[in-house]
């Protein structure tokens, strides 16, 4: 019951809360954290005029967190959440940086895969990634970061 109530929250609540509510310096579960981040950038791709096909598809090479429509392109979406340090990002430590060159080949060959099963109608694949960094103070908003096509051979360069 609790998990349908917080999905049902998650869902229907103004962004501003979702907002407020991971950036309390309380311990906030890092599961639901990353929930929350799924839905920020969905919401924020929404405004963008993208349409969301699908959120956590499960395909044979790995989870998408959401598949979406730009323009006539298929595009499977990343996200990464994590909470900004108050002294800085350490390196090797933001969110964008946990994402490895074959997370971004498997993704890509699910998107083509998606794209082909569907008759052509999704067009093209590419991958991107959308970066959430959660402020550790309830002043503070997370920040959205968004990157476009990334290279399989590189992750995500930026």
């Amino acid at each position: 019951m609790r998990a349908a109530l917080q999905e049902l929250w998650l869902r229907v609540a103004p962004r501003r809360w979702l907002e407020l509510g991971v950036s309390r310096e309380a311990a906030v579960d890092t599961a639901w954290l990353g929930r929350v981040g799924e839905e920020l950038a969905c919401r924020a791709l929404r405004d963008l005029g993208w349409s969301i096909l699908h959120r956590n598809l499960r395909a044979p090479e790995a989870e998408l967190d959401a598949v979406c429509r730009d323009g006539s392109t298929t595009v499977i979406v990343e996200v990464k959440t994590g909470r900004r340090p108050t002294e800085g990002w350490a390196p090797g430590r933001r969110p964008s940086e946990r994402i490895m060159p074959a997370d971004v080949a498997r993704r890509l060959r699910a998107g083509r895969r998606l794209a082909r099963s569907a008759g052509g109608r999704y067009g093209l694949a590419r991958v991107d990634l959308v970066e959430v960094q959660v402020a550790r103070r309830r002043s503070g908003r997370p920040r959205l970061l968004h990157w476009r096509d990334l290279d399989p051979r590189g992750g995500a360069e930026g």
